[in-house]
């Protein structure tokens, strides 16, 4: 199955039962940021939190058809309030 990333920008070949899919818990100066998904050294997404996470990892693994794209895309316009959160 091709895997599409989050972001659109990147596209693997996912085999079941080959190597899994990792979540990655994303923080700064001890603040939880959220958490990445990587799989064959790709990032495929971040997610908010490891529930959310963990169900996207599911429905991956559990998709029978030939192309998945990871959910949550949105156009980014957050940069500037997650700057001011990295700073403080």
């Amino acid at each position: 199955m091709l895997l599409i990333s989050q972001d659109r920008d990147q596209a693997v070949e996912f085999i079941p039962g080959g190597e899994t899919i990792r979540p990655e818990i994303v923080g700064h100066n001890s603040r939880f940021m959220g958490v990445n998904l990587v799989y064959k050294g790709i990032l495929l997404g971040t997610f908010d939190s490891l529930p959310e996470a963990l169900r996207e990892m599911k429905a991956i693994q559990e998709w029978e058809l030939d192309y998945y794209i990871v959910s949550g895309y949105s156009e980014w316009h957050e940069w500037e309030s997650i700057q001011r959160v990295m700073i403080s």
